[in-house]
């Protein structure tokens, strides 16, 4: 009994974490179906965020976490972001809190082996489990619905998809080697028939791109030349197609353009006191995003990022998420993206299994 309690836990959170449950609380109460091209009004959250807390508030490592220098300096701008700055500027300054704990977190609890093999296993059922529902729901119901039609998935044309489509082509990859590569390419493209999100058809290819570039016997300077621009052409197919209606509101490229038009250089350290930066709710561009909020200390974030990145496939997918999907998404402080990235950075640590 005392070795099948943890395993359970363990089984429960990855259950917890992965399932795509949000709420939505609005005038008329809360609903579980918002479907955002429909009700636009309301504030929704995915489940796993509540179940995070919890385990965040009950666990003692988190307040010893909470007062490491990072932390600290973190937790003071975000109360005082409250009070000084726009709504927005505090919003990702606690998104990166809730990442940084949840890393801590799963970096302690997955401390040992046992509990990596657990979770590794566990993740790759419980990811395919949603993967059948989903495209079953898709098919008897409606794309975005759950199982019934009194659930949606708040995000299945973003993150969701792209998310799904990515676990999938990792865990097999870790079955069936570059043949998950293939599986993935398939499954990314029915994801993007039924969803119509475009990151989740490039996600498997630049995962196995990121893969290869590494795997050949290169040098340095010559893999790191091919990523920059394997990265920037798989950017380009991406830019070129993400506004079929080719207005510029909805073109990525158009929001660098007016950051870029709006920083002035003096304000260059620091863009958050910039209030040409700071009217703009969201450029839809994460490394825009981070910049805005922390200036030129952004970098600290994304090296402390870095250093849970091992050369396995955890280690790609994590990349992913964090670098490839920076500049076309906000990915990363998504509240339903972050458990599980924090999830892989972890493995990615542990697992000693190289490409």
């Amino acid at each position: 009994m005392n070795r099948t309690y943890p395993h359970f836990f363990t089984i429960l959170i990855v259950i917890l974490v992965l399932t795509p449950f949000n709420l939505t609380f609005f005038d008329g109460g809360v609903l579980f179906d918002r479907d955002p091209s429909v009700l636009r009004n309301g504030i929704t959250m995915p489940v796993s965020f509540f179940i995070m807390l919890i385990l965040l508030l009950f666990n003692n490592n988190t307040y010893k976490a909470l007062f490491s220098p990072l932390l600290l300096v973190l937790s003071a701008y975000f109360f005082i972001s409250l009070v000084l700055l726009p709504f927005r500027i505090s919003t990702i300054i606690f998104q990166v809190i809730y990442m940084i704990l949840s890393i801590k977190y799963f970096e302690h609890y997955f401390s040992n082996a046992e509990k990596v093999k657990v979770i590794e296993k566990s993740a790759f059922v419980i990811t395919f489990l949603i993967i059948s529902v989903t495209l079953l729901s898709a098919l008897f119901i409606k794309p975005g619905y759950f199982i019934i039609k009194d659930i949606y998935i708040y995000d299945f044309q973003q993150y969701f998809s792209a998310m799904i489509v990515l676990l999938g082509t990792c865990f097999m990859y870790g079955r069936i080697g570059y043949l998950g590569f293939v599986f993935g390419a398939f499954l990314g493209f029915v994801f993007f028939e039924i969803s119509e999100s475009r990151l989740a058809l490039i996600m498997p290819i630049f995962v196995a791109l990121y893969v290869f570039l590494y795997k050949i016997n290169l040098t340095s300077k010559v893999q790191i030349s091919l990523t920059v621009v394997s990265i920037f052409s798989l950017y380009a197919f991406y830019l070129l197609n993400i506004s079929p209606d080719n207005t510029p509101d909805s073109d990525r490229v158009y929001y660098i353009l007016k950051f870029i038009k709006n920083l002035d250089y003096y304000f260059s350290m620091f863009p958050v006191f910039s209030s040409k930066i700071t009217e703009v709710y969201s450029y839809h561009n994460e490394f825009i995003e981070v910049y805005k909020v922390f200036g030129l200390f952004f970098i600290i974030l994304y090296l402390y990022l870095s250093n849970f990145i091992k050369k396995n496939i955890y280690g790609a997918a994590s990349v992913a998420i964090i670098f490839f999907t920076a500049n076309v998404a906000v990915m990363m402080l998504h509240l339903y993206t972050i458990p599980i990235l924090a999830v892989l950075l972890v493995l990615s640590k542990r697992n000693e299994c190289t490409y």
